[in-house]
This record gives structure tokens, C-alpha cells and sequence, in this order.
């Protein structure tokens, strides 16, 4: 399956922005939570520094603290005592202290500490109201005394908070991503404008306009594919020449003997009397005409060089239709056709003389030659803002849409055709129409009947009054 350059580029980007953005995240949290944890533990070192030192001052005279012990409220079991007016409320953190016959709790809804074997720093699956979390807890024995300190804080909220401090700091990721991602979008689209405006000069150009591309208009790394296209074109203009100048020189060493074979066979037929010889010299006098046709209009291919300049001049169209059907009049007489002509006097188009004459030519006599006996052949012209439609068409048998998309193409003849030629007829009108700027439109007739051509010639239309 093909896929386009921006596509996949904007997916790869795109997707690299979001997995960078994720490990992101994920170190972020990691990071988090090892800050938390270290920040957790100095200020547990902090506290227990404090707390150790103001009890060493109560533990140092032996009086001071059984005064302290004596003022300490027991409960019912010895086990501790909470005192809530010691410490804060704050279920998330828990002091213990340790004396010979009893504990103090501050706080009163905090958790209880077990009892420590070591001193330092541990992390503790505690239970509190029902619910386990982990608490971050660090044990300090007051030198020389029985007291001992716990101070407990709850690592899974500090967590939790961490988790939603790390969150905010990374939210603004999260609404910059999108704006990033559109960013490159629009930043890959102009990126690869270059190759559209490449590609649409490549479409735009007609089939024979072999120059070369300009790279000075694309970046530095499209030069490989712009020369190997130049090379390409390079290679086609020198095998166009090279056919150009074999058909042209063919057509010409083949007319002369054509001429003189003619000339023969003519002198031939007007000495002749036995009617079978006469004939047989019939025959080939109509197959050494249809080879001469065939050589001069292969000659008249070789004329239409697509780089040459060549004069362009007002024509009239009305006059030339007029010569052009008087040349081939005899052809129409031979199959009793009538002719029916709108086109009013003084409208002109703009081109080769010559060229122009041929190109009409060629599609009246393929009018006439194709056209059902005894019916009509119309030609119309139908003039807009910027350009002039010249149609011609007959009535005949009608064409597949396949047969007619072949009909421009070099010696192509359709299967069971009547009339007699060589299939270049059309090919020739198509390259004179291409090399005025004009359009050949071929179809069928009014209501699917028969055969219709459409010139539709560009600007440079003149209406004269």
C-alpha cells in the first residue's frame, strides 16, 4: 500500500513527539518520587536532630524526668498515651516516645509506631483506620537513657501529593504537544512545498516539452531526482529527434519512387486495353496512392516539431472551411452526403496557415469518408468569452468509448472499418491542435448518434463585424 511522504513524516514525527513526551513523564515521576523521598528523610533528620536534643535536656537530670513521667497521663491499659496537644492534627505524620513504663502519642487520630529493634531510617506497612499505606519512619535512641523516639510520616500521601505536584509541572507538556504537533504539521507542509511546486511544474507541461528542469527553484536535496528526470527527458528529446529525422528522411527517399511508380501506372492504364489488366493497374494505382498519402502526411508529422516557432496569422475560418470542403467535395458527391454549415463569415482564429488547413482538412474528409450514405454531415461554431468551438460531425455507425479513446493514436484503424486509410489522420489533427494551444474533444453525436469533433481554440479568437 503507497503512502504519501507528508503522511509519513507527520506520523513518525508526531508519534517520536509523543514518545518523547511520555518518557518524559515517566522520568519526571521517577525523579518525583526519589525527591520526595529524600526530602521526606532530611526533614525526618531535621525533626529527629530537635526532638533528640530537647529530650536529652529532659533525660540529663534523672529528677527532671520522673517530674516529666509523673506529669504524663497514663491510660487504663499502661500501653501509651495520646496527648493532642503536643502535636498538630495531622493524621499524616506520628511522634512516639518511648519512656520505661509508658508511650506518648502525639496526636490523636495518628498511627502507632512499633517499637524499634535498631535505630535509622525504615519503611513500614502500617495500619490506620482500616486502611494500610507505607510511612517513611525514622528511630532515634537519647543517649544515655531508656527514651526512644520514633517520627513517622505517611509515604503514600506524600506520594500522592508528589504524584499531583509532578502532574501540574507536566500538564503544560500536555497543552504545548498539540500546539507542537500543529506546528509541524504546517512546518512539514511548507517544508515539502517545494516537491507540489515541482510536481504541478512537471503536470503542467505539454507531452512534447522535453527542457530541461530548473533546479535552482528545488532543494539541494531533490538535485538527484531532478538531474536523473533531466537525464531522462535528455535521453527522450535526442530519441524523438533521432525518429523525427528517420521518418522524415524515410518519407522522402520513399516519395520519389512512389511518384515515378505512379506516373507509370498511369501511362500503363491509358495504353491498356484488355479490361482485366486494366484492373489489375486500377488496384495497384489505388494502393500506390494510399502509400503517397501515408508518406506525406508521416512527413507532415515530422514537420510538427514541438520547440520550432513558427508564424502565426488571423485566418479566416469561413473561407478556409469553404476551400477545404471544395478539395474534398468529390468525396462527398461519391456518397450523396448534404452539408449543413453554421458558420458565419468574418469570425477568425489565430495560427499556422497551413497547419490549420490541414487539421481541418483531415477531419472533414474523416467526416465525409465515414458517414452513412444519403445523410448529412453539420458543421457549427459556437463562440465564448475565451475561445471558439468548431464542431463537425455525421451520422454513422456509433463508436464503443474504448474505440474512441484510441482514435488519436498513430495507425490505429478500428475493426471492420469501410473507408480506406492508414490511421494518421487524426493522430496529425491532435498535434496541430496541441501546438496551437487547442483542445480536440472527440464523442459522439446528438441524442448518442453518430461521430462528433470539437476544436475548442483558445484565446486569440477575433469576431469581426
Amino acid at each position: 500500500m503507497r503512502t504519501s511522504l507528508r503522511r509519513r513524516l507527520l506520523i513518525i514525527v508526531i508519534s517520536l513527539i509523543l514518545l518523547v513526551w511520555v518518557v518524559a513523564v515517566a522520568l519526571t515521576a521517577v525523579h518525583s518520587r526519589s525527591i520526595v523521598l529524600n526530602q521526606i528523610d532530611e526533614r525526618l533528620r531535621r525533626f529527629a536532630d530537635m526532638a533528640e536534643h530537647t529530650l536529652s535536656a529532659v533525660t540529663a537530670n534523672p529528677d527532671v524526668e520522673r517530674y516529666f513521667q509523673s506529669r504524663t497521663p497514663r491510660s487504663d491499659s499502661g500501653a501509651h498515651v495520646r496527648v493532642s496537644s503536643l502535636a498538630s492534627d495531622d493524621k499524616n505524620q506520628s511522634i512516639n516516645i518511648w519512656f520505661s513504663e509508658s508511650r506518648i502519642v502525639l496526636g490523636e487520630n495518628t498511627v502507632l509506631l512499633p517499637f524499634p529493634d535498631s535505630e535509622g531510617l525504615e519503611t513500614l506497612k502500617l495500619e490506620q483506620l482500616g486502611t494500610q499505606a507505607d510511612w517513611r519512619v525514622i528511630y532515634r535512641k537519647v543517649p544515655n537513657s531508656t527514651v526512644w523516639l520514633g517520627i513517622g510520616v505517611n509515604l503514600t500521601h506524600a506520594r500522592n501529593s508528589g504524584a499531583a505536584t509532578t502532574w501540574q509541572a507536566v500538564l503544560p507538556l500536555l497543552i504545548v504537544t498539540p500546539l507542537t504537533s500543529l506546528l509541524l504539521v504546517l512546518g512539514i507542509r511548507r517544508g515539502l512545498k517545494p516537491l507540489d511546486t515541482l510536481a504541478a511544474n512537471i503536470s503542467a507541461r505539454k507531452p512534447q516539452a522535453l527542457a530541461p528542469l530548473n533546479i535552482s527553484d528545488v532543494p539541494i536535496e531533490l538535485d538527484p531526482v531532478v538531474n536523473a528526470l533531466n537525464d531522462l527527458l535528455a535521453r527522450l528529446d535526442r530519441a524523438l529527434a533521432s525518429e523525427r529525422r528517420f521518418t522524415s528522411n524515410a518519407a522522402h527517399e520513399l516519395q520519389t519512387p512512389l511518384s515515378a511508380i505512379k506516373a507509370e501506372v498511369q501511362r500503363c492504364i491509358r495504353q491498356e486495353k484488355n479490361p482485366d489488366t486494366l484492373a489489375m493497374l486500377k488496384g495497384i494505382e489505388t494502393r500506390v496512392r494510399r502509400s503517397t498519402e501515408t508518406v506525406q502526411q508521416l512527413l507532415t508529422l515530422a514537420r510538427l516539431d514541438p520547440e520550432q516557432e513558427f508564424p502565426r496569422v488571423d485566418i479566416d475560418l469561413y473561407e478556409l472551411l469553404i476551400d477545404v470542403i471544395a478539395e474534398s467535395a468529390g468525396i462527398a458527391h461519391d456518397r450523396s452526403l448534404d452539408l449543413d454549415i453554421n458558420v458565419p463569415p468574418g469570425v477568425t482564429i489565430n495560427g499556422h496557415p497551413d497547419w490549420v488547413r490541414v487539421l481541418i482538412r483531415n477531419l472533414m474528409t474523416n467526416a465525409f469518408k465515414y458517414a452513412d450514405t444519403h445523410t448529412t454531415v453539420a458543421i457549427n461554431t459556437e463562440a465564448e468569452d475565451t475561445s471558439l468551438k468548431l464542431s463537425i460531425s455525421n451520422s454513422c455507425q456509433p463508436l464503443a468509448p474504448d474505440i474512441i479513446q484510441r482514435l488519436g493514436e498513430r495507425f490505429f484503424r478500428p475493426e471492420g472499418q469501410r473507408s480506406n486509410g492508414v490511421g494518421l489522420g487524426l493522430s496529425i489533427a491532435y498535434r496541430i491542435a496541441e501546438l496551437h494551444g487547442a483542445n480536440l474533444e472527440l464523442g459522439s453525436g446528438n441524442e448518442g448518434e453518430g461521430f462528433s469533433v470539437c476544436i475548442i481554440w483558445p484565446l486569440g479568437v477575433k469576431t469581426s463585424a
